[in-house]
């Protein structure tokens, strides 16, 4: 705990996301060429983080074309969550129901491909707006923003759930002062209400991943095991079936995906597989 606590305080480092997945290693050699220093993450397979002090990343070929997104890893492995044991999420339909400003979306739809589709909304019409104008500029053809989400049409189904951000401190400090028990019952509340409305919507076979950018087992693993025994028509499967033994010792505790400084770099995040029993895609 204090690890982790150290780590909250601390100015984080700058992450990025290799694209298309699975091609880090040339992203890294195309960094090199261009002087600017970069090394892979363990935890997550497209994770890179920049060791330069500077920013000239940003000014770089690599960047300029699209084949680096700025997200944290924590933020890359709920994005993996949503992947099915094993395989690929290619051809897939996933609804991102709070997409806010958007990662999350452009990292789906680099999974889903040009054959899948990511359906992307969120309560906030200015951070969607954002998301769009994302969307647009990487020129994702597979992303479309209908009101209201079709979340029966989906195969997977990602609730980026609105929390208190206490594995964000350090990028937002303040926050510590501000939170009191009474606003992680309210959060606790929403997120609550929140699975239970997606849940009533998805197809036998479904996959939910409730996920947070909090290190409160309140809003988190209470949240989920209270889900679950109110509902037997969903199972919970654990994040190691998708990210293997190795990084399932950095990055999950118990059936959990509790992504934590100083084990996985960045923020805290929390992430719950939630299976909705019936016929459906693995």
């Amino acid at each position: 705990m204090a690890g982790l606590l150290a780590s909250l305080d601390e100015e984080p480092s700058l992450h990025f996301r290799a694209r298309p997945p699975g091609t880090r290693d040339a992203v890294l050699a195309a960094l090199r060429e261009e002087g600017v220093n970069a090394e892979p993450v363990l935890a997550a397979p497209d994770a890179v983080r920049v060791t330069d002090s500077s920013h000239r990343v940003f000014e770089t070929r690599v960047m300029k074309s699209g084949r680096l997104q700025v997200q944290d890893v924590g933020s890359q492995l709920i994005s993996e969550m949503c992947r099915p044991k094993g395989g690929s999420l290619e051809g897939f339909t996933v609804a991102d129901v709070c997409a806010g400003a958007g990662g999350k979306t452009l990292a789906l739809a680099d999974f889903v491909g040009p054959r899948g589709k990511v359906l992307a909304g969120d309560r906030s019409r200015r951070r969607l707006a954002e998301a769009r104008e994302r969307v647009r500029h990487f020129s994702l053809r597979q992303v479309a923003f209908p009101h209201p989400l079709p979340l029966s049409d989906a195969d997977v189904l990602l609730i980026d759930a609105p929390c208190s951000g206490t594995g964000s401190l350090a990028r937002e400090p303040d926050q510590k002062w501000k939170l009191t028990a009474q606003e992680i019952t309210r959060y606790q509340a929403t997120q609550s209400e929140l699975l239970e409305e997606v849940s009533r919507q998805a197809k036998p076979g479904a996959l939910i991943v409730y996920a947070t950018c909090s290190v409160m087992p309140e809003e988190d693993e209470a949240v989920v095991e209270a889900f679950l025994a109110k509902h037997p028509d969903f199972t919970l499967e654990p994040v190691e079936d998708v990210l293997g033994a190795e990084r399932a010792a950095l990055a999950a505790q118990g059936p959990y995906l509790k992504a934590l400084p100083p084990k996985v770099p960045g923020g805290g995040f929390f992430a719950a597989r939630l299976r909705r029993t019936g016929a459906g895609p693995g």
